[in-house]
């Protein structure tokens, strides 16, 4: 729905916390703008500013990083996080 192809993230991290999880981390550039913030103030991760599906975290963010010279403006970055179990 946000006309975000998947196999192209703007990055993606993986972090080992401990011997049994890992911290996976990326993003996504998207077309759009950021009309209205839920909390100006807070941190980005703070739990007024992200939305929550399961164990995966996600915010919107303008402040950008890696965003290719050819990529259609405004831009916003779709950011996420999931802690997951390290299977072997």
């Amino acid at each position: 729905m946000l006309g975000i192809d998947p196999q192209k993230e703007g990055e993606f991290m993986e972090f080992q916390t401990d011997a049994d999880e890992h911290l996976y981390m990326g993003f996504y550039h998207l077309v759009g703008e950021i009309i209205k913030r839920p909390n100006k103030e807070a941190d980005k991760w703070d739990d007024s500013n992200i939305i929550k599906i399961g164990n995966v975290k996600f915010t919107f963010n303008d402040e950008l990083d890696l965003v290719p010279q050819d990529f259609p403006k405004p831009v916003i970055q779709l950011e996420f996080e999931v802690l997951l179990p390290w299977l072997m």
